[in-house]
């Protein structure tokens, strides 16, 4: 919920067009755009018919380990763990699977010491398909769990 403080005052901050703004949970801007927020909430996900259909990405972790060749059961575990966490997050909404997916294979192979080679020249994420910064960004976000 501390989240959605922050960005309702993003919104204050935005509107008043002063971004070092003081804005308090009291102030009556606040409540009015938090308002607006959740109204705007409302009418996106009736428009959508509540339809938040996501691929978990438990199969994608065992594909991106089959084709690494790095099929561990300390790896596949570790990783599966912070797939479980990640869901503790909004995660899921702010990448795709594939992402999460990479990101806690990512996580996983530092905790587990693990290092995956090369194929063909190509460094393991490229190998896989996804971008080095977006694993990086999704692994911060999934880091959030554990403070």
């Amino acid at each position: 919920m501390r989240k959605f403080g922050e960005l309702v005052a993003a919104c204050v901050r935005a509107a008043q067009k002063n971004h070092s703004l003081e804005v308090h949970r009291d102030d009556k801007e606040f409540w009015k755009w938090k308002d607006c927020i959740l109204t705007k909430e409302d009418y996106l996900l009736e428009s959508i018919c509540f339809d938040l259909s996501i691929e978990a990405p438990y199969n994608l972790l065992l594909q991106y380990t089959n084709k690494l060749g790095v099929q561990t059961r300390q790896l596949i575990r570790t990783a599966w763990t912070f797939i479980n966490d990640s869901t503790l997050t909004m995660l899921c909404l702010l990448y795709p699977s594939k992402t999460i997916a990479a990101a806690a294979l990512y996580c996983a192979a530092k905790h587990c010491g693990t290092e995956f080679p090369d194929q063909d020249g190509k460094p393991w994420w490229e190998v896989i398909d996804v971008l080095i910064k977006d694993i990086k960004r999704a692994c911060n976000y999934m880091a959030m769990v554990y403070e």
